[in-house]
């Protein structure tokens, strides 16, 4: 499955901003969204459909089925060229405002580009209980933890920029393992530090076929550039911002009385 690239983290970005000015709960990446919706932008890109939404019963049907949810939709969209375009678009077309604005909680967004250049999106919509997407307490929260792992990322790649170091890209599966460590700490299940390490790092690896893994955890801050910074001063820290790695996930929890929590985990692939 492709990485999450910058600009389909800043679609779900603008998206779920919108959405919380309705007061609706964000949109959640979920790998086999994501897979599903690449995919689609890939047979656009290659014509092995047309551009549209050919087989969307079969894509809407299987996920359904396997996350266990209740409904589907989907968005698609050619030529944009920022974030900001094509969510415009999308708001403008009634159609594609609904699907937006729609009952769901689970999301993949894809950008793959044709031989002329042109960006082809593909938003997938899913519903899903709450058993397989993990909603965030409340809209707002939500979204704000969306926003801050964002501008988390931002910062590292601009520092690695400064240091003539290629950006790191999200990917889901990193995703989901911060974010398990960020809660366990959280909830007191593991204390605040590198606990299972080991174990987290080995399935990573295999999974993504990976070289290298690092990882850095961080707790009480309340903005991307006070983590960032406590990162940076820390030698070992920096030397993970600053390592051979090109993908990363960012976990974030809150605990029970506010207390912030951060993993990032970095692999090599």
């Amino acid at each position: 499955m492709a990485n999450i690239s910058d600009l389909e983290l800043e679609i779900l970005e603008l998206i779920n901003q919108h959405r919380a000015s309705l007061s609706l709960t964000p949109l959640v990446f979920h790998p086999a969204i994501q897979a599903s919706s690449f995919q689609h932008s890939t047979n656009i890109v290659k014509e092995v459909v047309p551009f549209g939404h050919e087989g969307f019963s079969d894509r809407a049907n299987t996920l359904v089925k396997s996350l266990k949810g209740s409904a589907a939709s989907e968005n698609v969209a050619m030529g944009q060229k920022t974030a900001e375009e094509v969510v415009q678009a999308w708001l403008n077309s009634p159609g594609h405002r609904n699907n937006i604005e729609g009952d769901f909680n689970l999301t993949g967004i894809s950008v793959v580009k044709n031989q002329q250049g042109d960006p082809i999106f593909t938003q997938i919509f899913i519903k899903a209980p709450s058993s397989v997407a993990h909603p965030s307490a409340s809209a707002k929260e939500a979204v704000s933890e969306v926003n801050l792992n964002y501008a988390i990322l931002k910062l590292v790649n601009r520092h690695r920029a400064g240091q003539y170091l290629s950006p790191l890209q999200m990917n889901p599966h990193i995703q989901v393992i911060a974010t398990q460590h960020a809660q366990n700490m959280a909830a007191g299940t593991i204390p605040f530090g590198h606990q299972d390490f080991e174990a987290r790092a080995k399935m990573l690896l295999s999974k993504l076929h990976g070289l290298s893994v690092a990882e850095n955890v961080a707790s009480g801050q309340e903005n991307a550039p006070s983590i960032v910074n406590s990162w940076l001063d820390s030698d070992s820290h920096r030397n993970n911002i600053e390592g051979d790695f090109n993908l990363t996930g960012i976990g974030i929890a809150k605990s029970e009385n506010q207390k912030m929590f951060y993993c990032q985990i970095l692999i090599k692939k």
